[in-house]
This record gives C-alpha cells, sequence and structure tokens, in this order.
C-alpha cells in the first residue's frame, strides 16, 4: 500500500541566459538559473552515514528533489524554500534543508531544518525530531513576530517526519509525524520545533476508532501536510494535511478491506508558532475515500479560507463524481467551521507515475516505457491577494485521448460558487506538461511554470522549465488568455534524476512572486548530454540501460534553482 495513495481507481525569445516574459503589461528579463541548494549535502555527514543502512534502501546522496518557496509579504525580496535532501529509493529523505534570500533571488544561504536524526548527527545545533527520514517540505511567511525579536516577519515550516525501518525505539516501524518549527531571523535559525501530531497515538491524536492506538498492524499515516501563514493576521498560520487511518489486517488484506479512509485534518497556530491546536477533522469521508494535497489559500478582503485538495472517492459517487476531483471547502471564520467539500472538476490524469516516455526504459522493470513520478493526483490552488479570484492547475489527459498528462487551470471569480470549464495550458506538442505551479501577482497577472520534453530519444529526456502569463484574468464563465510559453531553463536530461517508484522531481515544484517578476523555484537534473566522462552525474544514466542500474551515483544528479524576473 502506497503511503501517497490509499485509493486504488492512481514562444518566448531567448537571448544567451535572458529570457523575456511579462509582468503586468510590462516586459522584463528573467535571469540565468540560481543555485540555491548545497553541494555537498549538508547531511553528507560521518553521524549521518552512519544511520543510514536500512535493508532495501538506496540512498541519492547530493541529490534534491521537491521544491517549495515562500515569499514575505512584508518585504518581497525575503523568500524562503525548502527542499528534500538525499531522497531515498522507497520514501523520504535524509532530511529537509531550507534557503533564505534577502535580495529576492539573486542569492541563497543554506539553512538544515530540525525535521530529522540527521539534522543532530550532523552536528547541527538545537532541538530536532528524532525520525529516520523526513519528507514534503513546506514554507509559509506570515507579518509580524513575538515581542522582543527583531524580525518583521515569521517563518512557519512543516514537515512529514517518520521510521522506515524499525528499531529499538520503533520496534515496528510505525512512528509518523507532522512537524513544525519557526524561525524569527529570516529562515537562518529555526525554533520551537515540535510535532503537531504523532502516530500512532502519541500526541495530538484525533478521535477516531479504537484499532488506531496500540496495534503493530492497524495503519495510521499523516500524508502531504502544508502550511499557510495568514497575510494579514500576525501571529496566525494553518497546517492542513490527510491522514490515512484503516484497522489491523495483513499486507493483501489491507489492500482488500474496505474499511479504510483519509480524513482532512487542521491545526492553527495564534502565537506565532510556539503553540499549535490539538488536530481536528475538518473533512470526513466514508471507507475507501480520502483527501490528499491539501493547501489553504486566504482571501486577503474577506479573510476567507479555502482549502484545495484532490477529493478521492473510490466507494462512494457522491455528485456524480467518483475517483480523483478538484475540490475545495470554504470557512469564514477562521478555521473554527467549514463548508462541505465542493468541487471544481474532475482529475483526469492518466494515473500515478504514468507520465511516459517511449524512448526509454523503465528503471524497476528493463522495459520501456520509461516512467516519471510527478504532481499526478496534486492540485494546485492560487489566489489573487487584491481581487480574491481563485485559480487551481492540475496535470490532466482529457485534451489528448488520455495518452499523457498535460497541465490545465480553472478559475473562480464568484468566491468559489461556480468554476470555469478546464483549459489546457501548456501548447499541446505531443508530449507531457508536468509538475505544473500556480502563483498571482500583485498586478492580478497570473503565471502558470510546467515541465515540459520536446522529444526524447534513447538515453536523453532533454526536459525544459517553462512559464506561460495570462493576459487577461478570465471568469468563471471562462478561463484566462495566456500568453506564448517562455523556456526559462533546460534542456536538462531526466533519466539522471533519483528513481522513487519511478523517475522523481517532486510531486511539487515552487512559484511566487514579487515585483520584478515571477520566480519559479524547482529542481532539476545536472544532467544535459549524457556524457559521464564531462558531466559525472549523468553516470546515473546507468539506470535507464538494458540491464538497469539502480545504484545511487552519489554524484549530485541534481540540485535547486531560482529564476527571477521570470
Amino acid at each position: 500500500m502506497p503511503r501517497r495513495l490509499a485509493a486504488q481507481t492512481t514562444i518566448g525569445f531567448v537571448a544567451a541566459a535572458t529570457v523575456f516574459g511579462v509582468s503586468g503589461a510590462t516586459a522584463v528579463a528573467a535571469t540565468a538559473p540560481v543555485l540555491a541548494s548545497q553541494n555537498p549535502s549538508p547531511y553528507a555527514t560521518a553521524g549521518c552515514l552512519a544511520l543510514e543502512p536500512q535493508p532495501g534502501s538506496l540512498s541519492y546522496l547530493n541529490s534534491e528533489v521537491e521544491p517549495q518557496v515562500a515569499v514575505d509579504p512584508t518585504n518581497p525580496l525575503h523568500l524562503v524554500g525548502a527542499w528534500q535532501q538525499d531522497r531515498w529509493s522507497d520514501g523520504g529523505a535524509h532530511g529537509l534543508v531550507a534557503a533564505y534570500s534577502n535580495d529576492g533571488g539573486a542569492s541563497w544561504q543554506v539553512s538544515p531544518q530540525p525535521f530529522s536524526a540527521c539534522y543532530h548527527a550532523s552536528g547541527f545545533p538545537g532541538a530536532y525530531l528524532n525520525y529516520q527520514r523526513a519528507s514534503d517540505p513546506w514554507v509559509s511567511i506570515g507579518p509580524g513576530a513575538p515581542p522582543g525579536s527583531p524580525a518583521s516577519s515569521t517563518v512557519y515550516s512543516v514537515s512529514l517526519s517518520f521510521d522506515q525501518t524499525p528499531f529499538p525505539g520503533d520496534p515496528n516501524a510505525l512512528h509518523n509525524a507532522v512537524g513544525a518549527a519557526t524561525s524569527y531571523d529570516g529562515g537562518a535559525t529555526w525554533t520551537n520545533v515540535q510535532t503537531i501530531i504523532d502516530d500512532p497515538c502519541l500526541v495530538g491524536t484525533p478521535p477516531g476508532p479504537g484499532y488506531q492506538c496500540n496495534n503493530a498492524k492497524s495503519y495510521v499515516f499523516n500524508d502531504k501536510e502544508s502550511v499557510t501563514a495568514d497575510p494579514v493576521h500576525p501571529g496566525i498560520a494553518y497546517a492542513v494535511w490527510d491522514r490515512l487511518v484503516a484497522p489491523p489486517a495483513t499486507g493483501p488484506g489491507f489492500v482488500h478491506e474496505r474499511a479504510f479512509f483519509g480524513p482532512a485534518l487542521i491545526s492553527k497556530t495564534t502565537d506565532f508558532g510556539k503553540t499549535w491546536s490539538h488536530p481536528r477533522q475538518i473533512v470526513g469521508l466514508p471507507s475507501l475515500d480520502q483527501t490528499i494535497g491539501n493547501q489553504i489559500v486566504v482571501d486577503r478582503q474577506t479573510g476567507a479560507l479555502y482549502d484545495f485538495f484532490n477529493l478521492i472517492q473510490s466507494a462512494s459517487n457522491a455528485g456524480g463524481n467518483r475517483r480523483y476531483n478538484v475540490a475545495f471547502i470554504k470557512s469564514t471564520d477562521g478555521g473554527a467551521t467549514w463548508s462541505a467539500p465542493s468541487v471544481v472538476a474532475a482529475l483526469q490524469t492518466v494515473g500515478q507515475n504514468r507520465v511516459t516516455d517511449p524512448n526509454n526504459l523503465n528503471a524497476l522493470t528493463n522495459a520501456p516505457p520509461a516512467r516519471s513520478r510527478t504532481g499526478d493526483i496534486i492540485p494546485e490552488p492560487a489566489i489573487n491577494p487584491t481581487t480574491g479570484q481563485l485559480y487551481a492547475v492540475w496535470q490532466d489527459a482529457r485534451f489528448n485521448a488520455f495518452s499523457n498528462d498535460e497541465t490545465v487551470i480553472s478559475t473562480s471569480n464568484n468566491g468559489g460558487a461556480t468554476w470555469s470549464a478546464p483549459q489546457l495550458v501548456n501548447v499541446h506538442t505531443g508530449q507531457p506538461a508536468y509538475d505544473p505551479s500556480v502563483y498571482v501577482n500583485a498586478a492580478g497577472v497570473v503565471g502558470v511554470t510546467y515541465f515540459q520534453w520536446p522529444s526524447t530519444v534513447s538515453g536523453n529526456e532533454p526536459t525544459n522549465l517553462l512559464i506561460r502569463h495570462s493576459m487577461s484574468p478570465g471568469s468563471s464563465a471562462a478561463g484566462p488568455a495566456f500568453d506564448g510559453p517562455s523556456t526559462l531553463d533546460g534542456p536538462f536530461n531526466s533519466l539522471a534524476a533519483p528513481v522513487s517508484r519511478a523517475y522523481f522531481l517532486g510531486d511539487y515544484q515552487g512559484l511566487v512572486a514579487n515585483a520584478n517578476g515571477f520566480i519559479p523555484f524547482y529542481v532539476k537534473t545536472n544532467c544535459s548530454d549524457g556524457n559521464a566522462t564531462t558531466q559525472p552525474s549523468c553516470r546515473a544514466i546507468q539506470s535507464v540501460l538494458n540491464p538497469t542500474n539502480l545504484t545511487p551515483t552519489k554524484n549530485d544528479s541534481t540540485d535547486v534553482y531560482a529564476v527571477t524576473g521570470a
């Protein structure tokens, strides 16, 4: 049973290093990509590596995946991002690492986060969460800081921290938690390290069936958490996630029993992250149904909260919306009460880990096609900071006869009452367009980034990062119009990415904006032409040759980059 999902049903002008895009009505020049991560890894230490032997698992040391980024509402030149550091082949990473910028993304300083045992084992100071692995990085920045702090803002960060291999402290490797920490110095250091929920039934247990506690054969797992700072009210932030719960069963029995469920939970801080409220359920669902990818956006004018997620109806067919759906719930009282789920549209992905390349090999089977793990079941929301107009992007295959995922968008300008029909964002080329991100700048321009291949050949998936900007905002009746796509980075060879179920850059990438333009925050491989002699990271291409070789190269196969002014 994959922890990620319980349900079973899953023309820009380029000159040298400059790309010209649109911000508002003014053309701006995007910078060359800037490195945000660090090589070698902060966790490439004797202390961390001594913890590494975990049977059946491979660690991609010095490689990063799944970045996310936030912009400071009190200072748009201040940015903080985070990512998974040293991804494991079967889930999670050595730990999470953040980076902060005080010049709008032109330069970055690395800041390891205290969400796993490798933080402490690598010699970093202070409290930490004693788990073998960490995943699902998320940061958000809100106004204000505790009395006595020199900062004008607070950085909130959350993690999924968990054990993978049995050891005396966790003999059944069942412990998993949503961790939280805050920074009052712009992301340089972290404090208030704590678990919001720690399962099975150690901290923050919500009401539920008795079998969730003290039973080694029951299944309780928290997943895909995010945090959103209130952009107007100092000290307030919201963490949301899904929690999968199933009764005791064997492995095969767990998959087939009609008994597991995956509600959405929330926790709130009102004291700048010093404490968090006891988790409580905000989306309750029947057996075999769940949410995943919960993310909150806040309407600055009305204070309304919108929690977006994939509503997965595997057993029920409520509203005629079986299987995957882009959905949301709404609160108008600071998260105290919530509406019932409303569906934006069906999420019609080709399935989990099924962005495919017929010209290369699946690293797990030695047979074509090569598969990539992407944000296929994770919708991404955004909100206009001035008008409150809502947007959602996701991967969908409805416009190509379900041959591959592309990027689509829908919008609502009436508070989510009605939504425009999904429309294609990328230019249809016959190739997938995946891992979309969306953000709305202060001028109301919608930016959407995504990865796309022009074509592939044996041994090379030449991947580009592209952006499109809205030329009109759209409405609930019709979606936004976009300019032509601009290439911000690439091509890079995605076959050099870590293998975790499939080639993996992340379930999501980051995107924010300031007055200088959009700022994508993303992972790419450090391999372009596949030549291992001139580019050591290309040695990972061994994994697509026959027979495949999944042994990690430890040659810095991926890094985190930012582009400014996009």
